[in-house]
Formats: C-alpha cells, structure tokens, sequence
C-alpha cells in the first residue's frame, strides 16, 4: 500500500513538473548581458593581475626595507659602541686630571704643614 501511494506521489510529481517546464529562449538582451558580465570579468581579471604584482612588489620592498633597518641598527650600534668608547675615554681623563690635580693639592697642603712646622716659610 505504501510502496503504491509512493509511486502515484513520484510520478504525480514528474508529470506536474513536465507541464510546468518550459522553454526558455536566448534572446539578444541575454546574450548582451552574457558579454557585459564577460567584460567585466576580464576587468576583474586584469584587476586582480595588478594587485598581484602590486603584492610582489610589496613584498620586494619589504624584504628591502628589512634589509635597509637591519643595517641602520648595526650602524647605530655601531655608533652606540663609538659613543659609549668616547665617554670611556673622557672618563679616564676626568679620572687622571682631577686625580692629578687634588695629588698636587695633597702634595702642596703637605709642603706648607712640612714648612709651618720647621719655619721655612
């Protein structure tokens, strides 16, 4: 009973969809709009070659735009180096000439104690 209610619904189905089917034509406005969206396909198209060069191209740059930070960061470490060498260099001195100078003051507080007490002066 099933399997014919089943088949009577199949085949109720096939033919109402027959008598609804219908033949379309391709007019001219179709194949006018085909051409159109073909147009503006091969656009989208170029577009998209473009952007991809432009990817490229982006991506040149970037590796030189990393090649060119890394070598200013070894300049300027370079040059942090030089520094930090300089002030080393200005410390020592610092370090000798104020040694230099209170050893004289030392030597010269010395002298005039040494001379107050055997009445050079």
């Amino acid at each position: 009973m099933f399997r014919i209610i089943f088949i009577n619904i199949i085949f109720t189905a096939y033919f109402l969809s027959q008598g609804y089917a219908q033949a379309i034509s391709f007019t001219k406005e179709d194949r006018d709009i085909l051409n159109r969206i073909e147009k503006w396909l091969t656009l989208v198209e170029e577009r998209l070659t473009r952007v991809e060069s432009d990817l490229v191209q982006l991506k040149e740059n970037q590796i030189l735009i990393t090649a060119y930070l890394k070598a200013l960061e070894k300049q300027m470490d370079n040059f942090r180096l030089d520094t930090q060498h300089g002030f080393d260099r200005l410390y020592n001195l610092f370090f000798w000439g104020f040694g230099l100078f209170f050893g004289v003051i030392a030597i010269l507080i010395g002298y005039f104690i040494y001379g107050k007490r055997i009445n050079v002066l």
